[in-house]
């Protein structure tokens, strides 16, 4: 079976993956929000939001937040493993070699810590509201409807979905650059756009490059996933192919 065939039948593992950690962040937040409310109703001096790190800290743990992030690295552990198991079934491509791996390991960890500072930035944002309600002489029920208030948007909750969702897709991509960096000087070798068919929330950069159905160089390939237009929550990405198995597939190869 083709590359694309492989990856494409991976595809709702994928979406599955994406949807239990949306539902499971919305879960979280709502936690949080509960626990923050019932926390803030406790705060009567400015010694306590000096403390509100600490607490915000206990906050997110107990919430799950923490907890989630482990469960997240686990998941890109699964995603790398399931896709490795796709190239290696292609036979393009057997190992990944140590620097492949240790670049790997560090997109990994760069992308865990963003996650974990919305959560953060979550808390500072609530800290200086609480610093501003308090020393502006505020009564308790002022404070809570103006932190719970926003805590219970879905600013952060948007923002974690966001980024996490993207970095999903970014590591799927990073791994395919990496199992793909020892064939680089290959001329045989191609890559092809792929992902979700063109619908209502595609956005017309990738639209064009689909409906193009053509073969790209690793030069046109990094060009074009480097674009800004595809930066966040992009649900497409380039696999690496043979010329003949682009052409089998019905792409245009120069």
């Amino acid at each position: 079976m083709s590359l694309k065939k492989l990856i494409n039948a991976n595809q709702k593992e994928l979406d599955d993956i994406i949807d239990k950690f949306d539902k499971r962040l919305e879960q979280i937040f709502k936690k949080i929000n509960v626990l923050a409310t019932a926390r803030i109703a406790n705060i009567t001096d400015i010694d306590e939001v000096v403390k509100f790190d600490i607490i915000w800290r206990g906050i997110l743990e107990e919430a799950g937040y923490y907890n989630l992030l482990q469960r997240y690295v686990n998941t890109l552990d699964d995603l790398q493993g399931s896709l490795n198991a796709i190239l290696d079934e292609s036979g393009l491509l057997k190992t990944l070699g140590d620097e492949q791996i240790k670049r790997l390991t560090a997109i990994k960890e760069l992308q865990i810590k963003g996650i974990e500072q919305i959560g953060i930035d979550a808390g500072l944002t609530l800290k200086k509201g609480l610093y501003n309600n308090v020393l502006a002489g505020k009564t308790k029920a002022d404070l809570l409807e103006a932190m719970t208030g926003e805590l219970g948007g879905t600013k952060y909750v948007s923002y974690a979905k966001t980024y996490a969702n993207t970095a999903i897709n970014d590591y799927r991509q990073a791994t395919l650059n990496q199992r793909a960096e020892p064939l680089k000087d290959d001329e045989d070798i191609v890559w092809i756009y792929d992902g979700n068919d063109v619908d209502d929330v595609t956005r017309p950069f990738c639209a064009d490059v689909l409906e193009a159905n053509r073969a790209y160089s690793t030069d046109e390939k990094n060009e074009l996933e480097s674009a800004p237009e595809r930066a966040w929550n992009c649900r497409h990405f380039f696999t690496f192919v043979t010329k003949d198995d682009a052409v089998d597939l019905g792409y245009e190869v120069n």
